[in-house]
């Protein structure tokens, strides 16, 4: 067998084999995959949203995992956004409150005590009577995302409700 025919062989092995392997998921996207799975399995919702912040101009999509904990309303419900910074008027130090709403008396015991051991990853979290949604970078291992899902059921109704 010449040299030219076996290059043309590994040629044609790798025209047929490229696009095959770049199809494949990376790594983390399958991961990210198999979280959202997860979470439609829990009965929690996924989508991709900009942050709800009205100083965040960047264009980058999160993803927003939710729980519905009530019948879907028009109102305008609370919103945490965390920041660089601590100061008293924060929730837990380090999220800001970017509107006058507030959550119920229920839902603010709720946050203080899941806050503090909340997946660092996660940037914003937007809450009402209907309602707790998570605007996550997905990044982390399945110690973040199994905070974020435990943070989450502890706004999801109870089944005897």
């Amino acid at each position: 067998m010449s040299w030219k025919l076996l290059l043309f062989i590994v040629i044609g092995f790798s025209l047929v084999l490229g696009p095959i392997m770049m199809m494949r998921p990376k790594p983390h996207e399958a991961k990210r995959e198999r979280w959202r799975m997860q979470l439609r399995s829990l009965g929690m919702h996924f989508s991709l949203r900009g942050l709800p912040s009205e100083s965040d101009s960047s264009g980058d999509l999160f993803g927003v995992y939710t729980v519905i904990t009530g019948k879907p309303t028009q109102e305008t419900g609370w919103t945490l956004v965390k920041v660089d910074y601590e100061h008293a008027l924060h929730c837990c130090g380090v999220w800001e409150w970017q509107n006058q709403h507030r959550p119920n008396d229920e839902m603010l015991k709720t946050l203080d005590e899941k806050l503090p051991s909340l997946s660092p990853y996660v940037k914003a979290i937007t809450g009402s009577d209907s309602g707790v949604s998570l605007f996550w970078t997905e990044q982390g291992d399945d110690r973040d995302f199994a905070t974020v899902v435990d943070f989450l059921k502890a706004f999801a109704p109870s089944p005897n409700a």
